[in-house]
């Protein structure tokens, strides 16, 4: 047996396998053996008829389990060694079968593509800064103090606020019809959870007292079924709760943490949120690069590549939304491989990737077309990005010491587990191999920010990092 393979543009390839006598008489007799075990004949037991006479009966009609036992004995010596490997199993197609002279077998398969890369120098950015005002250090303060707040009763005559947590019974009518009745429900007083303007129709209102509550909806509200219908709302407050915050004082700083005073405990609140803010935007810039090296460089995802991508993104998707799709035999989400040795990669459930759309649509009511062609493009992007940060790797020898990885593994996991636990980690191949993937990826984004041309960005508010990607 000979093989050679030959690319055909960046990432298809052409195998081509060839076959001698001795090859192919072999594939004959294993196929006529496999044929004689169901064969029936007067004069013999089933399974025992002489092979020279399978054979004379058979003849030729055994082609397909010829070449399809050819192919077999071929992948599982070669497939290792086929450069470039593929990402898949071969398509084959038999071009010529001859008995006692030879066989050619032709295949097709994808590889990870032939990339070239633009100029790492080229690549332009801006580093912004993060800035958090004293308003931001007081709202954080105040989250502080909610987090410590004491849980207290309202007293039956006190009158009801915002952000009281509510025991009532409560009853929704619209256009005279009843839509629903609860009894001792629960219900926060919070003008960012319930219904525009209800929150302000409850503030105020006093316990064991049934009161009748108007809500205008608006015409443009986002459900239909109330929009521009006027709301009646009957309850009784059996109960009120709400926080007492505590003292906005030292000996709260103290009881908050390990700190001295109040103005201790300002500052470090702001050095944290400030490195918060500053790790995340040089993400946020190492990712811009990224992009922009990807776009400016050539680079043809294998369409296997994005079938995978598009398989772990919908998985996450719907992991995300609380979803579980039909004949999904995992309970816990798989983690994501890196294009590198995400080669034999399979999807969490058995449904093919289009009966997941349909059924992401059906939940969201979003069209499944739109929901197709948005995760095709996402899932390109993400694989060509990782493509050429794998290009990068390569290209600049960029390496990762065992003696990283070790740190890294006690960094991440000596918190968690006991030092012979511990050791364990150190040792599996599986966790070190993860670990490297993550810092190759994360030194080679290092690499491309050092290399390209960074000015100074902009002040950004540290509640706003992260938003302005959703705008």
């Amino acid at each position: 047996m000979q093989y050679k393979t030959k690319r055909n543009g960046s990432y298809k390839v052409e195998l081509s396998i060839e076959f001698d006598a001795d090859d192919i008489e072999a594939a004959y007799t294993q196929a006529y053996q496999k044929a004689r075990s169901s064969i029936k004949m007067d004069g013999f037991r089933k399974g025992k008829v002489p092979l020279d006479i399978v054979e004379k009966a058979l003849g030729d009609s055994v082609l397909e389990d010829v070449s399809n036992h050819l192919l077999r004995e071929a992948m599982a010596s070669i497939f290792e060694e086929l450069d470039p490997q593929p990402l898949h199993l071969p398509q084959f197609t038999v071009e010529k079968l001859e008995r006692h002279k030879k066989a050619r077998i032709k295949g097709e398969y994808e590889a990870l593509p032939l990339i070239k890369l633009a100029k790492l120098k080229k690549q332009k950015g801006s580093r912004d800064v993060p800035a958090m005002s004293n308003e931001l250090l007081d709202q954080e303060i105040q989250a502080l103090r909610q987090k410590h707040a004491t849980k207290k009763t309202r007293e039956s005559d006190e009158s009801i606020q915002l952000m009281d947590e509510l025991k009532l019974d409560l009853a929704l009518h619209v256009d005279g019809e009843e839509r629903f009745h609860q009894h001792d429900s629960t219900l926060e007083v919070n003008p960012d959870q319930l219904l525009p303007g209800l929150a302000d129709k409850l503030n105020g209102l006093t316990q064991n007292t049934e009161h009748t509550v108007e809500l205008p909806v608006a015409p443009d509200f986002q459900d239909a079924a109330i929009a521009g219908k006027t709301l009646v709302f009957t309850l009784t407050i059996h109960s009120a709760t709400f926080n007492e915050l505590p003292e906005l004082d030292d000996e709260f700083a103290k009881d908050a943490g390990d700190y001295q005073d109040l103005a201790e405990l300002r500052a470090k609140i702001r050095t944290e949120k400030l490195e918060e803010g500053r790790v995340k935007l040089e993400r946020e810039l190492q990712n811009s690069i990224l992009e922009a090296l990807t776009a400016a460089s050539a680079v043809e995802v294998p369409s296997v590549l994005i079938e995978r991508e598009s398989e772990y993104r919908i998985d996450r998707m719907a992991e995300n939304m609380g979803l579980r799709f039909p004949g999904n035999s995992r309970s816990s989400p798989k983690k994501r491989k890196t294009t590198r040795s995400r080669r034999n990669q399979n999807s969490e459930s058995d449904l093919p990737l289009s009966a997941k759309i349909q059924h992401i649509a059906q939940m969201t009511g979003v069209e499944s077309d739109r929901i197709a062609a948005d995760l095709r493009k996402a899932a390109e992007q993400g694989v060509a990005e990782q493509l050429v940060l794998r290009e990068v790797i390569e290209k600049e020898n960029i390496t990762i010491d065992a003696s990283a990885i070790d740190a890294k593994i006690r960094e991440v996991y000596g918190k968690h587990f006991r030092p012979e636990q511990l050791e364990n980690f150190v040792k599996d191949e599986k966790v070190r191999e993860n670990l490297k993937d993550s810092m190759l990826n994360e030194k080679a984004l290092e690499f491309l920010v050092a290399n390209a041309e960074i000015k100074k960005g902009q002040e950004v508010p540290v509640d706003k990092i992260g938003a302005r990607q959703d705008d």
